[in-house]
């Protein structure tokens, strides 16, 4: 028993004693193996995260957690061109590579990575692994995929893209979740494409049939059970037990089952339609290995890869534009220029021909592409037997080779140092530069085993993406969000309106009337919204600004230093009415007494505000002043001559500093800024005159209109006849120096129109009025005291009408000499002057006037624009004209043309047996209104008349109104000059009262 007891114990000791010892010796033996192992590792010097030694854990993580693309671009800038990523797989993001380890002809096949995709189907072209399968599979089908096939389709992708649109049109103004919507229309674009009908998702505004779950669950299983393969074979083998846990059995059997169901009911609704599917009837005719089990996989392929790829670029594609609203602008600009050209109306869908000659549209897909793969994994491939040298470092054959798309798409070497940002232009520069990014476009594979979908998948975005920014405005939520954090969720509404820049729906929303219009607007979109929802108290205080009567003068004093305390308040000013008009020149004689007082640091805003507007030195002082005067010495206008100025000088001051603080201004109303005709009569030289503030600031702007802040939105100016001592309220009749006034403004960038009731013929400042780029849409003349070679070069210039009252004869044929100057830009046109016409053409003065030319034509002689006498043309050149009020006389006279006017006796008029009057006007004509012409008065127009009515719907398509035909239509009356009982012909129009 002792002994027993002993040998125990010994036995014990000894284990005690060999224990450190054992485990001492067996970590030694891993340290060895490892070391042994590591010194053996072909793939020990490419450089990795420590656990890429030992085992696929990591990958299987990030794959899992669906940032695998974000983890490899980190790992690569951490790393280097190579990266270990497994124990026996290397990354590499040198585009250069792509050409071996992908390029057709290559040694190198897919890793078993691809055999999770495949599972148990035989016919799989995205993860069949063997290249000579892939071959004959691809073989089978690649006809009806092809480029030249797909634009077969275009109306299948156009049925759903209508009504993706029609659903985006519905919820205009509201938030929804484009990603979603995206998925949604890529899901019934491939079943229009594939089955002649969609499956219903757009109209029911979800996954009906819970694709999106299966689709989802699928890539996210099979991108992280890929790299442990046998993880889905023992799923697959547990499936009666387990079910799809993992849910990688989805495409497999998911997707097939809906495949299957849809092929079902095609087949029994049937077509005559040579949708996708039919066609693969037609392949099993002649291939019936083709059977329907392959043709089953096919369908549920393009489902799954069709659906979600595309929804993915198009949800980048709108992401990256919207954020991006230089890329937007230009991106708008060119789709819009599409359209006009192609006659792409506004609901219509943009045909792949079209998109495909869109040059920055290309651009931005590219780029949308570029920098938002659908694909987010490495793509591996088995290295052959020989091995391989990718950046100089040798790979063993059996090595999984592989490149992500996100990595090879920021290789700065390639696409730029600025890789990692959206820049469309990059794809615009140098043809041999933008080769060499196509040939690292990744997104859809490379080589034999590129994407068989790509064209399928470019025919929807090239015809989407147009379409959608043609009718719509998308904008963020968050604007800050990015892609990842937002999902897409946008604000859509209709566009043209919303779709403008800022300072453009500004310059809209001053255009706007009614209170309940502008309400209106304001609801059409968020942006709208958020530039208008503060706006009604303010538009109404600063929208209309008047300089008239003695109480204006505070109230545009105050509103004047509001917005030098506020300069954001300037940008709601859009018209300014001054009427305080000059009698003669005098110098400004300063006022101290009663002076507005002002806050130091309102004082200091006024100081710099009458520097921006460009007074310097004395003069500047003198602004000051006038700004200050109190409104009671404004009331006197009597006594001195000083006096007498004062209400000029400083309503000429106030108005001169609004337009300088007002950058949106486009109308003004202005009385006689200078005396007139003062500047020709004046006893000095026009360098000694002191001139007014107002007058001062626009000669120099009209001069140089180049990068001042203020004026460079001005379109419309109407002038105000001097009030003079008699007729008070019928100015309308009062003198103005039209020719002064316009040498203020005729240079202005934005100048469309001016406006006056009456003027008085004078030469004195025509030679100032040179011929400039037209903006003019509009010419409206009613009567003309001017001679017409009088009122021809004011028109050539800048196409000004005199409505006034008394005869004066009027020529068409000088006149339409000087309306070919605006043939491009003329849209509006109204003449009613045919009881002024007068034929005979002071540009062609002969002998049989027994006149001297040089003594008649003094003044236009050497006024007349170069070459205006020369003209050639009609009223058919006027190629944006739409719109057409005019007298019958002088209506056939502008359809003869200059050369059709020619006669030999200048005092007779032309013949208008040839005139067929719907060849005689542009195509463009939307509206023709016929004054005075009166049915069986004269049969030479009755001829003429019918036979337009005849005509016009074939040869004037876009001509939808025509009026002045079977009624009479009467002409404007002769007005003669009135007596002191008359009315005045032209009323004044009521000012509404201020709402401050």
């Amino acid at each position: 028993m002792a002994a027993t007891s002993f040998i125990d114990g010994v036995l014990n000791l000894l284990r005690q004693d060999t224990l450190p010892y054992t485990l001492i010796g067996g970590l030694a033996v891993i340290v060895l193996v490892s070391w042994v192992s590591y010194l053996n590792d072909p793939l020990r010097s490419i450089p990795g995260p420590f656990w890429a030694r030992w085992g696929p854990a990591w990958l299987v993580y990030w794959a899992r957690d669906g940032s695998m693309h974000r983890k490899m671009i980190d790992m690569h800038e951490k790393y280097g061109k190579l990266v270990r990523t497994a124990p026996n797989e290397v990354s590499f993001s040198n585009p250069e590579y792509l050409k071996v380890v992908y390029g057709a002809g290559s040694d190198f096949y897919k890793s078993d990575w691809y055999s999770v995709w495949q599972g148990r189907r035989k016919w799989d072209l995205f993860g069949e692994r063997s290249e000579a399968i892939h071959r004959a599979q691809r073989r089978l089908v690649s006809q009806i995929y092809s480029l030249s096939n797909m634009k077969k389709l275009e109306p299948y992708v156009d049925t759903a893209t209508t009504m993706f649109l029609n659903k985006l049109k519905d919820m205009a103004g509201k938030e929804m979740n484009m990603t979603k919507w995206a998925q949604l229309y890529a899901f019934d674009v491939i079943g229009e494409v594939t089955f002649s009908k969609t499956f219903g998702f757009l109209e029911a505004g979800e996954d009906i049939h819970g694709a999106f779950t299966l689709i989802d669950n699928s890539l996210r299983s099979a991108a992280w059970v890929g790299y442990v393969p046998w993880v889905y074979w023992a799923n697959v083998r547990l499936a009666p037990i387990i079910g799809n846990r993992l849910g990688v059995l989805g495409r497999q059997n998911g997707l097939l089952i809906l495949a299957a169901k849809a092929i079902k009911e095609r087949k029994e609704r049937g077509s005559d339609h040579q949708d996708v599917l039919d066609q693969f009837f037609q392949v099993q005719k002649e291939k019936p290995e083709f059977d329907d089990i392959c043709i089953t996989s096919m369908v549920a392929s393009n489902i799954f890869a069709g659906s979600d790829s595309t929804s993915i670029t198009l949800s980048a594609f709108i992401y990256h534009i919207i954020k991006n609203p230089q890329y937007r602008a230009r991106l708008v600009a060119e789709i819009d220029e599409a359209a006009k050209v192609n006659n792409v109306k506004h609901g219509e869908i943009f045909p792949m021909d079209v998109a495909n000659n869109m040059p920055y549209l290309q651009a931005c897909l590219h780029e949308a592409i570029r920098c938002h793969p659908a694909v987010g994994m490495n793509l591996g491939r088995v290295a052959p037997p020989q091995g391989v040298e990718i950046d100089g470092v040798y790979i063993p054959g059996g090595t999984v080779v592989g490149a992500n798309a996100w990595v090879v798409h920021q290789h700065k070497e390639t696409f730029g140092e600025d890789a990692d940002k959206f820049r469309p232009d990059r794809w615009l520069e140098e043809p041999e530069r933008v080769s060499q990014m196509k040939r690292a476009f990744f997104s859809f594979g490379a080589g034999s085993r590129f994407c068989i979908g790509k064209n399928i998948a470019w025919l929807e975005l090239s015809k989407m993406a147009p379409s959608l920014f043609h009718d719509f405005e998308i904008e963020l939520v968050n604007p800050d969000a990015s892609l990842q954090e937002i999902a897409m969720s946008v604000t859509v509404a209709m566009a043209k309106l919303d779709q403008l820049p800022t300072e453009v729906l500004l310059v809209i929303i001053g255009l706007v009337q009614s209170n309940r219009d502008f309400l209106a607007f304001s609801r059409t979109s968020r942006s709208f919204h958020n530039i208008t929802k503060n706006e009604l108290p303010l538009r109404r205080k600063y929208r209309r600004i008047r300089i008239k009567e003695n109480t204006d003068f505070d109230k545009a004093f105050n509103i004047l230093i509001s917005i030098l305390r506020r300069p954001q308040l300037g940008d709601f000013v859009r018209h300014i009415e001054f009427d305080q008009a000059p009698r003669t020149y005098i110098n400004y004689e300063i006022n101290s007494i009663g002076l507005k007082e002002l806050k130091d640091e309102d004082s200091e805003r006024l100081r710099i505000a009458v520097q921006n507007a460009g007074f310097t030195g004395e003069y500047a002082e003198n602004v000051i002043n006038m700004a200050l005067q109190p409104s009671f010495l404004l009331s006197e206008h009597s006594g001195t001559v000083h006096n007498q100025l004062r209400p000029a000088w400083v309503a000429q001051a106030l108005t001169a500093l609004l337009v300088s603080v007002s950058p949106y201004l486009e109308t003004m109303t202005a009385s006689q800024i200078m005396p007139n005709f003062t500047v020709y009569n004046y006893g000095g030289t026009t360098e000694d005159i002191i001139r007014f503030p107002l007058e001062k600031v626009l000669i120099e702007t009209n001069a140089h209109p180049e990068g001042k802040p203020y004026l460079q939105n001005l379109r419309s100016v109407d002038i105000l006849p001097h009030q003079g001592d008699f007729w008070e309220d019928e100015r309308t009749y009062h003198e103005v120096d039209i020719f002064g006034m316009i040498s203020l403004i005729n240079q202005l960038p934005s100048m469309e129109q001016i406006g006056i009731d009456g003027a008085i013929e004078d030469e004195n400042g025509l030679q100032d009025l040179v011929p400039s780029a037209s903006n003019i849409s509009r010419i409206r003349i009613n009567h003309s005291n001017f001679e017409t070679w009088f009122l021809s070069p004011l028109i050539n210039s800048y196409g000004c009408g005199s409505p006034d009252g008394s005869y004066a004869s009027f020529n068409p044929r000088t006149f339409l000499k000087a309306m070919l100057s605006h043939k491009a830009t003329l849209e509006i046109l109204h003449i009613d002057a045919d009881s002024v016409c007068d034929f005979i053409d002071m540009g062609e003065y002969n002998d049989h006037w027994q006149v001297d030319r040089d003594e008649k034509e003094q003044a236009p002689s050497h006024i007349e624009p170069q070459g205006l006498w020369e003209r050639t043309g009609s009223l058919r050149d006027f190629s944006a004209l739409t719109q057409l009020n005019i007298g019958i006389g002088i209506l056939l006279f502008l359809t003869l043309g200059t050369q059709g006017m020619e006669t030999e006796n200048p005092d007779c008029s032309p013949s208008f047996d040839e005139v067929v009057l719907a060849d005689s006007l542009p195509d463009t004509l939307e509206s023709l209104v016929i004054i005075g012409y009166e049915k069986g008065v004269r049969q030479d127009f009755d001829k003429i008349v019918e036979q337009f009515m005849a005509d016009k719907d074939t040869k004037l398509p876009n001509l939808k109104h025509v009026s002045g035909v079977e009624e009479m239509i009467e002409r404007a009356p002769k007005v003669d000059y009135p007596d002191e009982e008359s009315e005045p012909w032209w009323e004044e129009e009521e000012w509404s009262e201020y709402e401050y």
